[in-house]
């Protein structure tokens, strides 16, 4: 499934041949795009936004490059303008919808068509057929494919045209706040973005969540800067939600976008309400692009237009290596030192996507070819002159591809530009050599094999960066969605028994087990108390049921928990009399094979911490336990346990008074579980 917004590579061997805009915008067009000389603000109070009223959604598309590409539209709500401006007039234009019969639009002279509505209204693929004029009388044929997607409810902007396009979801409409990812020439808008996505995106509106996309009119601006449209239109999201629960997601380019804006938030003491932040195989270490490609590309015979694919502030912040002189150490040392030298956000689950597996990309030898075909000008020859450029070592690392084209559906093998006044060229993808280009522990941010993400999901294979996997789809849902709450739970209180609480199995497959909350009232008061269980059952033989004598008061509930700890929500309380025992609170005794089912590491205490903390673990049978703590850069730091213990609750003193501020990474080893956990140390 495609997913991605666009691709370096391509946009230096072709003029893209449409533009995507609002209907009112209609100076965003194909050959429009704004160099490197102008940027907006990195202050996010800057930027003002409001709720667009003129909702009609349309696109552009010029006629006169012989190229196919796709086109994206709402339902009833598509609207085309096809245009030579700048290229010459037609005389005639006449257009067939999905192989129906010929209409003539106008057959008099015309720079472009206007607007006009097509007649599709159902969702998915449809095809469009044109046949223009010129003046010569010669006439030219164009298809395209048609993609027809849900239209949203919503569309807010900037006054500079920054946009926040909104599906609204069942439910209680939980925003999930998406950054675009890396699209120099703005060809590739929030409609396309939701098509590629769209089994993912409709999963998640059914299940009760809004997708909000966002789309910068400078996107090929510092990083920085667009971080801060991200950060302002996550701050106006919130207001309207009044949520604190969003969920940030950054595509590509995006997830150094919204890493960054969250992280510098939180480093200003001004956290955004997102409770996760999720980054899809995005460049957190950089992207690889051929060396040899880039300085080829670098010519004086290609044009400002061509080159701003690659030479542009965001290109140059992301590239291991850049032509045009390299932005990204100077970028990354800045990331790296927000928020107390972490460089992510702490007040979110941090969740890293890769669209590889992490083996070794087999390819070898030459990967693409470019052809210079043309006649010289003063002896009328023919030549025909082809360069190879093959992988080198650091392009065959594990990793995801370069996709071949982003533009079409059905790519074509061949791609012109002009070069010289006298001769044309063509680039041609070599079968089965691909090139990575988002390196496996680029997209996770692997330092010593030790990801800086909560949570990492990964591809079966080595996909092209254009693609999303069906099983990373799959996990990803997972790990955004908490599981359902347990149903028909209930408690028997039988007289001078145990209670015994009993619900409905949830039927998730990334279920983790249950919490049962037990919360007690005695003459000493109350306190609460927590058991992880993998049953749909539970006997407290901790309390004995006395409705009319007994003195204590208990009350418990239930949540189901997952692999990725999302919860779900609480089960009713149900409650009854009788005597504790206070066994829940003993941690080795006779009892503790009844109370500890799980391995667990728990979450440290307190957390950020200055200068101790207490981390605590629960082990089900006796094992060696090796409990260690790192720093954020994978470098040991302090084995805290490394021993034999029995069955249990633990809980050891973690004294970091040595140590500088930051964050520190924990790891338990116990037989065959493994469990890793972040504390922030601030001082």
């Amino acid at each position: 499934m495609n997913f991605i917004k666009s691709v370096i590579l391509v946009l230096m061997f072709s003029t893209i041949v449409y533009g995507q805009t609002i209907v009112n915008q209609q100076q965003a067009t194909t050959i429009w795009y704004y160099p490197d000389s102008q940027t907006s603000s990195d202050d996010p109070s800057t930027y003002s936004w409001s709720e667009e009223t003129n909702l009609k959604q349309g696109v552009h598309v010029h006629v006169a490059p012989p190229e196919r590409v796709s086109i994206y539209l709402q339902q009833n709500n598509s609207w085309l303008n096809f245009t030579r401006t700048g290229n010459g007039l037609m005389t005639q234009l006449r257009i067939s919808y999905d192989g129906g019969s010929w209409q003539t639009i106008f057959n008099t002279t015309h720079e472009e068509t206007g607007w006009i509505q097509t007649p599709f209204t159902t969702l998915g693929k449809h095809t469009i057929k044109v046949k223009w004029y010129d003046l010569a009388g010669s006439y030219y044929y164009r298809d395209y494919d048609v993609f027809i997607i849900p239209q949203p409810q919503k569309l807010y902007r900037t006054n500079n045209w920054n946009t926040i396009t909104c599906w609204e979801g069942n439910g209680d409409k939980t925003p999930i706040i998406i950054s675009e990812g890396f699209d120099p020439y703005s060809v590739s808008p929030a409609e396309f973005l939701f098509s590629t996505g769209e089994t993912l995106f409709n999963d998640l509106l059914t299940k009760g969540y809004s997708i909000y996309i966002v789309n910068y009119v400078l996107n090929s601006q510092s990083l920085k800067n667009n971080a801060a449209v991200y950060n302002s239109a996550s701050t106006y999201i919130g207001n309207l939600s009044s949520s604190n629960d969003m969920i940030a997601v950054g595509v590509s380019m995006g997830g150094l976008i919204v890493r960054y804006a969250l992280a510098e938030a939180e480093t200003n003491s001004t956290p955004l309400p997102f409770s996760k932040y999720v980054s899809v195989d995005s460049p957190q270490q950089g992207a690889i692009m051929s060396r040899e490609l880039q300085d080829y590309l670098n010519k004086p015979t290609f044009s400002g237009f061509q080159k701003h694919g690659l030479n542009n502030t965001a290109a140059r912040q992301m590239l291991n290596y850049s032509t045009y002189g390299s932005l990204k150490s100077q970028f990354f040392n800045d990331i790296n030192a927000l928020n107390n030298g972490t460089g992510y956000p702490s007040e979110t689950k941090n969740i890293g996507v890769s669209f590889s597996d992490g083996s070794p990309n087999p390819s070898t030898g030459t990967w693409i070819k470019i052809v210079l075909d043309g006649t010289f000008p003063i002896i009328p020859i023919p030549f025909t002159n082809t360069t190879d450029i093959s992988l080198i070592s650091e392009e065959v690392v594990a990793g995801s591809y370069l996709p071949t084209y982003l533009g079409a559906t059905d790519p074509s093998p061949y791609k012109y530009w002009g070069i010289v006044p006298f001769g044309m060229a063509r680039s041609e993808r070599v079968s089965n050599s691909n090139p990575t280009f988002i390196p496996y522990n680029s997209a996770l941010d692997i330092v010593n094999n030790i990801s800086k993400f909560d949570i990492t999901i990964q591809a079966n294979a080595n996909y092209f960066h254009n693609e999303f996997p069906q099983e990373v789809v799959d996990d990803l849902v997972d790990a955004l969605i908490p599981p359902s709450t347990p149903q028909s739970f209930q408690v028997s209180f039988p007289y001078y028994q145990s209670p015994t609480l009993s619900w409905t199995a949830n039927a998730e497959s990334d279920l983790d087990g249950y919490k049962v909350y037990k919360k007690y009232t005695t003459s000493n008061g109350t306190q609460t108390t927590s058991i992880l269980t993998t049953n749909n059952s539970y006997t407290d033989y901790d309390f004995t049921a006395n409705y009319k004598f007994g003195d204590d008061e208990v009350e418990y509930w239930v949540v189901a928990v997952d692999i990725y700890d999302n919860f779900s929500n609480e089960t009713q309380h149900i409650g009854g009399d009788g005597t504790s025992n206070y066994q829940w609170k003993i941690a080795n005794d006779e009892t503790a094979e009844n109370i500890i089912k799980t391995y667990e590491l728990y979450s440290n205490y307190p957390n950020p911490f200055n200068p101790t903390t207490q981390i605590s673990y629960q082990l089900p049978k006796d094992e060696f336990v090796n409990l260690v703590v790192y720093n954020s850069l994978g470098q040991l730091i302090s084995t805290l346990v490394n021993q034999h213990q029995t069955s249990g609750k633990y809980s050891v003193k973690f004294d970091a008074t040595s140590l500088p501020s930051g964050v520190y990474i924990y790891k338990i080893q116990a037989g065959e579980f493994s469990s890793v956990k972040k504390m922030l140390l601030t001082k």
